[in-house]
């Protein structure tokens, strides 16, 4: 499963990478700080998934749901959140999320995530 993920936070961006890395299956294909950088990502490597911040420069995750989708519909979303509430799921699953991940979980719950939004895909 080719993987993208965006975090405006560098130390956050890092363990999401770590996270990815050691995640059965997965690839890491890249990473990116904002919005415009992640859509742009996903529209030249058009990745399976793409593990988003919720809050980020640019309009956030649910933004970047949105643009993600456009430029490159087979990319699924996985939304992630510092920010644990009804208002931040319900933004991110009206954008097209898979769901969303409460930061500072377990990397397996983080894995176990990415490959059921893949799935949902195929």
């Amino acid at each position: 499963v080719r993987v993208v993920i965006a975090d405006d936070d560098p130390l956050a961006r890092m363990a999401i990478e770590a996270m990815i890395k050691r995640g059965e299956r997965l690839e890491l294909v890249g990473s990116a700080a904002d919005v415009p950088q992640i859509v742009e990502l996903a529209a030249t490597t058009h990745p399976d998934v793409a593990v988003v911040d919720f809050i980020m420069p640019g309009g956030g995750g649910p933004e970047a749901a949105r643009q993600i989708q456009e430029r490159s519909p087979g990319t699924r979303i996985v939304g992630l959140t510092a920010a644990d509430g009804p208002d931040a799921y319900r933004a991110m699953l009206q954008a097209g999320a898979s769901g969303l991940l409460v930061k500072g979980g377990s990397a397996e719950r983080l894995v176990e995530m990415i490959h059921r939004a893949h799935e949902r895909a195929d």
